[in-house]
């Protein structure tokens, strides 16, 4: 993972923080709000509009759906590649032990390779 030595923070979880105060600062009180227009709509009697303000809501509690969704999605892969990262730096060490020449491997592993129990 790319990371600036600058940084205080990495930017996946810089990322993540933004979507969320996003979504709480402006999705979740813009759905509120369109509840309440829809609520004085269906309490005024008006047909008019009604549609519109049902499709708003549903257009707005979509995509607040679709921003947590993908914030939970950008931690999990986050720590997915986090994973992937430690296991391929461990591969790598794995791969250098083996290409040791026998001379550089511990006795014991010497002993083995000549037979021994």
């Amino acid at each position: 993972m790319v990371h600036d030595e600058t940084m205080r923070v990495d930017y996946k979880t810089e990322l993540i923080a933004f979507k969320m105060i996003e979504m709480f600062a402006e999705s979740i009180p813009g759905c509120v709000l369109q509840s309440f227009a829809f609520l004085q709509l269906l309490k005024s009697g008006s047909k008019e509009g009604l549609r519109r303000a049902i499709f708003s809501i549903i257009c707005s509690a979509a995509t607040t759906g679709f921003t947590s969704a993908s914030i939970s999605y950008d931690y999990v892969s986050a720590e997915a590649s986090e994973r992937i990262a430690r296991s391929g730096a461990a591969a790598q060490r794995d791969e250098r032990a083996c290409e040791r020449t026998p001379r550089e491997m511990p006795r014991t592993r010497q002993m083995r390779s000549l037979g021994a129990p």
